[in-house]
């Protein structure tokens, strides 16, 4: 029996079923989506206001991020019975990269800092690039001669 009431081999191991968590979890998820929406409303508030410190500030927040998270990840896909080889192989050298990365960023600081402003403004740029040339490219927006009859 797993720790759900409805948990049985028949349901997915990975999927988040509402119905079958307990009142407390669903209103804690709850929470956690308002917590960290006010805090990104904070975060962008900031970033008006005091950007360099701010981005500063927040590029050290993303390396302690990368920290906690991928080590519970690589925890979890460690001692995670029911996880399947490829996925837990998978999951800790991401983790272990993760890991490396947020040391990274916390290590290197003002370059970190530099990056990430780079990015922020690089990865949209290449995603509307690739949008825009898609029909270019794309054999299915290619327009067709019309077939002589």
């Amino acid at each position: 029996m797993g720790i759900f009431k409805n948990d049985d081999q028949k349901s997915s191991q990975f999927g988040f079923d509402e119905k079958s968590m307990a009142g407390k979890a669903v209103k804690a998820v709850r929470w956690i989506y308002a917590i960290t929406g006010v805090l990104a409303l904070v975060a962008g508030i900031a970033l008006l206001f005091a950007p360099a410190k701010s981005l500063v500030f927040l590029t050290t927040v993303l390396g302690i991020y990368f920290v906690i998270t991928a080590a519970i990840r690589l925890f979890t896909a460690v001692f995670e019975p029911l996880l399947p080889t490829g996925w837990r192989v998978t999951s800790i050298i991401s983790n272990l990269l993760i890991i490396l990365g947020g040391v990274i960023i916390l290590r290197n600081q003002a370059f970190s800092t530099a990056t990430l402003t780079t990015m922020v403004v690089i990865v949209p740029a290449l995603a509307g690039l690739s949008k825009v040339s898609c029909p270019f490219w794309s054999p299915s927006f290619r327009p067709t001669a019309p077939s002589p009859s």
